[in-house]
């Protein structure tokens, strides 16, 4: 496979796995001219459209705001599995998928992290990678 046919998470705009803590993170864009934060980080602001935007780490934890259980969905994914919104302390949203969730203790405000998922191969023989986010463990300090 030539490097041209992968396209790693350290590839895309939005993802650090070489973040200084060791974790990866996500990272946001923040536009320089009016402070609003978007993810996935655009070319331009959504907001005041200005095109002066640069890169901002948010964190790895953050609140589920809304999920859905897909029975069967997009051929690249094991199904069944769950999708969701994740709202970051640092005021932008994240669309994701779960995993290591049990379907019954599931619930709107509890406590997610992001891990790096498993990479997939797409319809074109590339290598995609993936991140994901998954329920906290009460007590968990990570």
């Amino acid at each position: 496979m030539t490097e041209a046919q992968r396209l790693s998470l350290s590839s895309q705009p939005y993802f650090d796995e070489a973040a200084a803590d060791g974790h990866p993170r996500l990272l946001a864009g923040e536009c320089e001219d009016c402070s609003q934060r978007v993810f996935p980080p655009p070319a331009v602001c959504p907001i005041c459209m200005g095109e002066r935007m640069r890169a901002v780490p948010i964190s790895r934890r953050g609140t589920l705001y809304s999920y859905s259980y897909l029975p069967q969905g997009a051929p690249e994914f094991d199904s069944p599995y769950f999708i969701a919104y994740v709202d970051m302390p640092e005021g932008v949203r994240v669309f994701t998928r779960l995993a290591n969730v049990d379907p019954k203790s599931l619930a709107c405000g509890m406590a997610v992290e992001l891990m790096p998922a498993k990479p997939k191969i797409d319809r074109y023989g590339r290598v995609v990678g993936q991140f994901e986010f998954v329920p906290v463990s009460e007590g968990d300090s990570r």
